[in-house]
């Protein structure tokens, strides 16, 4: 560390890594698929990172990512301002967990970096369009787990609904991974097809609800209707015994 401060050469990239996403999926958790140092830059003929674009070497697992970033309007103008691809949003060694909070126009988002409403404005409109979708596919996510787990609790028959979770989760995945081409209408398609799921959960969610209550109602009026019936029989059948006590 102290022969490459020399040569003003950074040496926190240990320190970063475990922080990072891949060195606490790594060292913590115990995961051996998650890359460490010699994954990126190799082992015995270690290659520095100004040899080939890190990128690359992210897009050996994050290949999908990769291919709808090569693809997208900010492809280009990573080249043009000169920037990395991956890096410049996730960083390189203190790689941050990629959750949605990184989406948007918000002071934490990415995006805010180089959009705002005076400056490249229609991206910034596009960034907070897509937060504000895969908001309310979250939002719908969790209005469908919430019915089907009150449902589920109540001993309704819930499970084709509760399977059908795991479409909703599944969109909210593939959104993320979206994101990456950019593009405002594809972006859509996969968070719309998420809230539709999530529409039709919610839906057999609240109706088995209602079902319980109906039942459980149900059971309550037919009950009353029956004492009711049984208290007019007794009262009757009592007139009657009466009647026949007075004739003898």
């Amino acid at each position: 560390a102290d022969y490459m401060k020399e040569y003003s050469i950074p040496t926190d990239q240990v320190a970063e890594f475990r922080t990072s996403v891949h060195g606490q999926a790594l060292l913590e958790k115990h995961d051996l698929g998650a890359p460490s140092c010699n994954d990126c830059h190799g082992n015995h003929g270690a290659a520095p990172p100004e040899v080939e674009s890190i990128s690359k070497v992210c897009g050996t697992c994050h290949a999908m990512n990769a291919s709808l970033f090569a693809e997208s309007p900010h492809k280009k103008a990573y080249d043009e301002l000169g920037l990395p691809e991956c890096e410049t949003c996730h960083g390189n060694h203190a790689i941050i967990n990629a959750t949605d909070a990184l989406l948007g126009v918000s002071d934490e988002a990415i995006c805010s970096r180089c959009h705002s409403q005076s400056d490249n404005p229609k991206g910034y409109q596009a960034a907070a369009m897509m937060r504000s979708m895969i908001d309310s596919l979250e939002l719908a996510e969790k209005r469908a787990d919430s019915l089907v787990t009150n449902a589920e609790q109540k001993g309704m028959e819930i499970s084709e609904a509760k399977f059908k979770l795991r479409d909703i989760r599944q969109a909210r995945l593939q959104s993320r991974t979206a994101v990456h081409a950019f593009n405002q209408a594809k972006f859509a398609e996969v968070v719309d097809q998420g809230i539709a799921v999530a529409g039709v959960v919610s839906g057999q969610g609240q109706e088995s609800i209602d079902e319980y209550y109906f039942r459980r109602y149900g059971l309550g009026v037919a009950t009353l209707i029956i004492t009711i019936v049984a208290i007019s029989l007794y009262l009757a059948i009592k007139r009657i015994e009466k009647k026949q006590a007075e004739k003898t």
